[in-house]
């Protein structure tokens, strides 16, 4: 059985790097929460990059800072 995205999200981190990745965290989490783990590195890195650019609008690979 594949675990899911959920599993990835179940414990938040300890520190937070900006005010506003908590609430990017929760996001995620709830847009992932019913998604099958990818089967390979790659799929689940493409996933996060698009889950995260419908939730903030920008590349996660955008090296400039933005609100």
């Amino acid at each position: 059985m594949k675990s899911g995205f959920a599993e990835i999200f179940e414990h938040e981190p300890t520190q937070w790097g900006l005010r506003g990745d908590p609430l990017l965290w929760r996001e995620l989490k709830s847009r992932l929460k019913h998604d099958e783990m990818p089967n390979t590195p790659d799929e689940l890195m493409k996933a996060l990059e698009t889950e995260f650019k419908n939730c903030t609008g920008h590349s996660i690979k955008e090296r400039s800072i933005y609100y």
